[in-house]
């Protein structure tokens, strides 16, 4: 018997989309690369935003992000750290492609950041980003403002001590 199984996680396309919901035109704020495959990890899984420990800045509204995306009992996830290492492949196809074609700063990207430029984004692309972050307004907002929290330190993202691969709030 052979099973097929779709997981947008994998799926480069849906990753650049993905990666227009969190930079959508060039007033989006830059951030490191990581912090993008993080932030971008849950855009893909918010109903994993139960196992996501936030800043004690963001806690409130981490909280309601809790209430709102709950598990369904049908949906299959997986386990966060495998998902999210195995993103890795889609996600950087999909960086790659956005910058080839202009649509995110190739510079800034080699300087470890994801910066969007002022192309613009095909009408129906467009349309359909826009709707995604009004959908999920509060979700983008907490995560536009998860970008500003720096990824190492004491409320970043990745515990300076340990290697690449561990991560203090965002995967544990």
């Amino acid at each position: 018997m052979i099973n097929i199984t779709y997981l947008p996680g994998n799926d480069p396309f849906h990753a650049a989309f993905r990666m227009f919901v969190l930079f959508p035109d060039d007033n989006a704020p830059s951030c490191q690369h990581e912090t993008a495959r993080i932030l971008d990890f849950y855009v893909c899984f918010p109903v994993l935003m139960s196992e996501f420990k936030a800043p004690k800045t963001l806690v409130k509204s981490h909280n309601a992000l809790k209430r709102r995306y709950l598990p369904n009992t049908y949906q299959v996830t997986p386990k966060p750290a495998i998902m999210f290492h195995r993103m890795r492949a889609a996600h950087s196809a999909a960086s790659s492609s956005l910058q080839s074609f202009g649509f995110f700063d190739r510079e800034a990207f080699l300087d470890g950041f994801v910066l969007r430029t002022r192309k613009e984004l095909p009408e129906r692309i467009f349309e359909a980003v826009e709707d995604h972050r009004r959908e999920n307004a509060e979700l983008v907002a907490f995560l536009d403002e998860l970008k500003a929290v720096s990824l190492y330190g004491p409320n970043g993202q990745k515990p300076l001590q340990t290697g690449e691969g561990a991560t203090r709030h965002a995967l544990q």
